[in-house]
């Protein structure tokens, strides 16, 4: 038995968050915007662009991102993303 959820519900969108986040920007040849930009390498984490990408290919959803260091390896980031859906924020 799969699991669904209602269309439009805050699970739905942010299974949909999920999704975007699980692909880099270029790894779907159907629709190359999609996903996140890959980020990896970078010296600082860039959250706005977080946002960005996130809002362009999920328009329903508000995401709350924040990034700091970790306490043990200052190269390593912590990042929080708290979805929600765009008409109940």
């Amino acid at each position: 038995m799969a699991a669904t959820n209602e269309q439009d519900s805050a699970d739905e969108i942010f299974d949909c968050c999920r999704v975007i986040a699980s692909y880099r920007k270029g790894d779907r040849i159907e629709d190359p915007e999609f996903g996140l930009r890959d980020q990896t390498f970078t010296t600082k984490f860039d959250v706005n662009q977080l946002k960005t990408d996130l809002g362009s290919s999920e328009p329903r959803a508000t995401a709350v991102i924040a990034a700091e260091p970790d306490r043990f390896d200052e190269l390593i980031e912590r990042v929080t993303a708290r979805i929600s859906n765009r008409e109940e924020a």
